[in-house]
């Protein structure tokens, strides 16, 4: 299989997926009462997530897949091979970017700090899996 932008596409497919099934694990298992608590959500937005749940997954795998290819690019961009320094890199990304980003929630739209930790939290786990993977993968079933 060919590289796709430089990606080893089998690496990005299945780190996109471990990153997507984290979340089903941290938003559907481990902090589903606390995270949905402080969301607020109406009974109208909760009918809709219901009647949509399909649909918001498989928006949830796509955002998956592309931020695996993100990370997959960025590391191969700035030569990061050994898995410490992917795993380094990949939570500057994540905390320079994702979750400094998310703190303007608990600034202007006035979250609860818990809700940050839990959102950031699932990131700072799933960025380092997703370098992880694509770092032990980096030649699974790719020809150069």
């Amino acid at each position: 299989m060919p590289r796709l932008f430089g990606l080893n596409i089998i690496a990005s497919l299945v780190a996109g997926l471990a990153f997507w099934m984290l979340g089903y694990l941290w938003y559907g298992n481990l902090f589903l009462d606390p995270w949905t608590a402080m969301q607020n959500f109406t009974p109208e937005q909760e009918a809709y997530g219901e009647a949509n749940m399909g649909m918001l997954m498989g928006l949830g795998f796509l955002i998956a897949l592309i931020s695996s290819g993100f990370i997959g690019f960025v590391l191969r961009k700035i030569g990061a091979t050994e898995l410490v320094d992917t795993i380094k890199m990949s939570l500057v990304l994540c905390f320079g970017f994702v979750a400094l980003t998310q703190l303007y929630d608990v600034v202007y739209a006035l979250e609860p700090m818990h809700l940050f930790f839990i959102d950031a939290g699932y990131q700072v786990i799933g960025f380092p899996l997703m370098a992880a993977i694509h770092t032990l993968m980096a030649n699974v079933m790719v020809k150069d």
